[in-house]
């Protein structure tokens, strides 16, 4: 069994509809998407529906929510993937869905105005009820539609909301333009002071770049013993820095990330693990638990995109550039449980007179201070 309702909140008449469908054909399972119901009446619909198990997934934004519902005697499993291969798999699914199903959206919009174009012309020459209520529908599916562009560009031009009477959508798409335009590198300086202006050249002389760039040296590496008094870190410290992880501490890692901040290699947004979090729970909790257990991490979320950005404002070789690493959320928020484990016991072993690692302190404001 379908939806019953998709773009309306459930209300008594389908709520009455559902419990005639449940009673006429005795279904063991249903699935019911984006029944939209509040969250105060859930418990009571699922109650009253007859049905002894039920797991949902909370509706947020343009996801309505999806219900299942089944008796003892239907056998029901939620898939537990491993995590790696469950991503890849919805990525792909997503990008099919994309394609196929949401389709282009201002080829969705052009549709929409031409048919209510149509409706709208033949009203002017003579009124006809038949017409009201396809114009009506027509401007719902339309304010949908405009909705899904202005979020659409809003994340491709990755600026803080506005939050003015009218859609933003122009403004974000004419940021988006921009940026491209400020990214592309027509042309840079090799290391022998050439010009290189061929694309091919450009990605082959970047790669070679920075390839030399991240390789490790090879060479002899002392250790130096230092002697003094240097702070240590106590048992206690030592056990609150080991202690087991749990998954609210995951969740708070996640959940502090900017919802729209620039994804990496998977191109998933933190906001994708927020809005889903009752369903990615337990796979992520356990993935980011193994490492932290000894596990080694894998090489997909190992991976990473690196951006340049310009250090001045025009920037002829690849040394005016600083690169910056877009890590995917799962290795963010790895990194976040360290950071916020060492906060607690960072302030006991830094003295306020070091130069980095102090709260409030960027790393270069010792030599603004050796300077006065």
């Amino acid at each position: 069994m379908g939806s019953l309702v998709e773009e309306e909140e459930m209300g008594v008449e389908q709520q009455r509809t559902f419990k005639a469908l449940v009673h006429n054909y005795k279904p063991m399972m249903v699935a019911l998407l984006e029944p939209k119901i509040s969250e105060k009446k859930i418990d009571n619909f699922i109650l009253k529906s007859g049905f002894e198990r039920s797991h949902r997934i909370e509706a947020m934004g343009f996801s309505g929510g999806i219900w299942l519902l089944w008796n003892e005697g239907f056998h029901m499993e939620i898939l537990s993937e491993n995590y790696l291969l469950a991503a890849n798999n919805f990525v792909h699914k997503v990008r099919k869905w994309n394609k196929e199903v949401f389709g282009n959206i201002q080829k969705r919009k052009n549709r929409i105005l031409a048919r209510l174009g149509d409706i709208q012309r033949a009203l002017e020459f003579h009124s006809s009820g038949n017409l009201i209520e396809p114009e009506a529908n027509l401007k719902r599916e339309l304010e949908v539609i405009l909705s899904q562009e202005e979020i659409f560009w809003y994340q491709k031009s990755r600026r803080d909301w506005i939050a003015w009477g009218d859609r933003n959508t122009s403004y974000f798409h004419r940021q988006t333009i921009q940026r491209r335009r400020t990214n592309r590198i027509d042309i840079l300086k090799d290391d022998n002071g050439n010009w290189i202006s061929d694309a091919e050249q450009i990605k082959s002389y970047a790669v070679g770049f920075f390839t030399r760039l991240y390789t490790k040296e090879t060479g002899c590496h002392h250790n130096y013993s230092y002697k003094g008094d240097f702070p240590i870190v106590e048992d206690s410290q030592m056990e609150k820095l080991n202690q087991v992880l749990s998954d609210d501490e995951i969740r708070q890692a996640i959940f502090s990330m900017q919802p729209f901040k620039v994804h990496g290699v998977d191109g998933l947004h933190a906001v994708f693990y927020q809005s889903q979090w009752d369903v990615v729970r337990d796979l992520v909790c356990t993935l980011v638990k193994r490492v932290f257990t000894g596990s080694s991490l894998a090489k997909e979320i190992n991976k990473t995109l690196i951006v340049l950005i310009p250090k001045t404002d025009n920037p002829s070789s690849l040394k005016m550039y600083r690169p910056i690493s877009l890590c995917p959320v799962i290795y963010k928020t790895i990194t976040k449980i360290v950071v916020n484990r060492l906060k607690t016991t960072l302030p006991d072993l830094i003295g306020p007179t070091q130069t980095s690692f102090v709260p409030g302190r960027h790393i270069t404001e010792n030599i603004v201070i050796a300077q006065e």
